[in-house]
C-alpha cells in the first residue's frame, strides 16, 4: 500500500475480510474451544495477586510502545510522517520502511490481543474481536490522537482505555444491554470528534487543511524518492 498510495484504512479492511474468510474456512464449522487450563490462566483470567494478567501485559506494551514513539528516531520518523509525509521524505525519512514497520507492528499486537481474547473467552472465532473496532477507534480519538496522523501521546490513549473501560462496565453492571453501550460509545465518539475539530478551529486549523496536509500530493515536475 506504500507504493501504490492505497488508503491504509482501506487495506485494513479489505484483508480483515480475506483473513477472516479463510480462518472460518479452516476452521470449518466448530471454531476451536476447550483451551488447556494453563493458556487459559496466562492469557485470559489469570491473576499476580489481584491485578489481572492481562492488565500487566498492557502496562508492559504501552511502556513500550511509549518510548518507542517518544524516545526514539524511528519514534519521531512515525510523527513527522504522519503530520506531513512530503516533508518527511525531504528530510531524508525512508517513509516506506518506517510505514512498513508500523504496520507489521499494529498487526503482531492484533495479534497478541487476538490471543489474549481467545484465552478469556475459551474460544477462538473470527468474529470474536468484532465488537472492539469501535471502542479501539473511540478510544484512540478520546486520547487525543489525530486521526489524520502526526499529532497524539500514548498516555491520552491510556487514560481513555480506563474512561471507555469503566464507563461500559458500569453500563453493563447497572444492567443495561451491550446494544446500550455500543450506542454510548458512538455517542462518545461523534462527542470527541466535535470538540477536536472545534479546538483545532480555535487553534487556527481546520478540518479542510488537516485534510490537505493529510493527502497533499507532490508538485509537478518535483520528485522525491525514498532513500
Amino acid at each position: 500500500m506504500t507504493r501504490f498510495g492505497i488508503a491504509s484504512l482501506l487495506v485494513t479492511l479489505a484483508t480483515q475480510f480475506i483473513f477472516s474468510s479463510v480462518a472460518t474456512a479452516w476452521g470449518g464449522g466448530s471454531p476451536p474451544y476447550g483451551f488447556p487450563k494453563s493458556f487459559v490462566d496466562i492469557t485470559g483470567t489469570g491473576t499476580i495477586g489481584p491485578i489481572p494478567d492481562q492488565l500487566i501485559l498492557f502496562a508492559v506494551i504501552a511502556l513500550l510502545v511509549g518510548l518507542l514513539v517518544a524516545r526514539t528516531r524511528y519514534g519521531r520518523s512515525l510523527i513527522l510522517i504522519g503530520f506531513n509525509r512530503p516533508a518527511a521524505r525531504y528530510s531524508g525519512v525512508n517513509a516506506s520502511r518506517t510505514l512498513v514497520g508500523a504496520f507489521v507492528m499494529s498487526g503482531l499486537l492484533a495479534g497478541v490481543a487476538g490471543i489474549m481474547i481467545s484465552g478469556f473467552y475459551n474460544a477462538a472465532r473470527d468474529d470474536i474481536g468484532d465488537s472492539l473496532l469501535l471502542p479501539a477507534i473511540t478510544i484512540v480519538v478520546l486520547g487525543g490522537v489525530d486521526i489524520f496522523g502526526g499529532k497524539g501521546r500514548i498516555s491520552g490513549v491510556i487514560v481513555s482505555v480506563f474512561i471507555l473501560g469503566f464507563l461500559t462496565e458500569g453500563l453493563l453492571v447497572d444492567g443495561d444491554s451491550s446494544l446500550t453501550a455500543t450506542m454510548v460509545t458512538g455517542i462518545v465518539l461523534i462527542v470527541g470528534l466535535v470538540i477536536k475539530i472545534g479546538l483545532d478551529r480555535r487553534a487556527g486549523t481546520t478540518l479542510r487543511e488537516s485534510l490537505r496536509r493529510r493527502f497533499d500530493r507532490q508538485r509537478p515536475g518535483i520528485t522525491v524518492t525514498d532513500r
